[in-house]
């Protein structure tokens, strides 16, 4: 899976970025899921760190790794920049 680093475009990506993750660690309390997939411990049941190398702004990433890294907003699908939604505040009438 391709995943992208998220940046707001308010100065230019670097050229590599490197991103340390610990997903089993962090997957029950994020998720409340408490199966992970074998892939992310050890023989021993302890988690594994994994290194995420963007280059360019964009990783190639195992499945289960992109869907951590979408679900936690550490990375994003798209390259491309969306305007943040406006948030209408509420008119307080008194």
């Amino acid at each position: 899976m391709k995943v992208y680093l998220p940046h707001d475009g308010s100065r230019p990506v670097q050229p590599t970025h490197l991103m340390s993750i610990c997903p089993a660690a962090h997957t029950q309390e994020l998720f409340g899921e408490t199966d992970v997939p074998a892939s992310w411990v050890d023989s021993n049941n302890r988690p594994l760190n994994f290194v995420v190398t963007f280059i360019d702004g964009a990783a190639e990433v195992d499945d289960e790794i992109g869907r951590y890294l979408l679900k936690t907003k550490l990375a994003r699908k798209t390259s491309l920049l969306y305007p943040e939604p406006e948030i209408e505040q509420p008119v307080l009438a008194f």
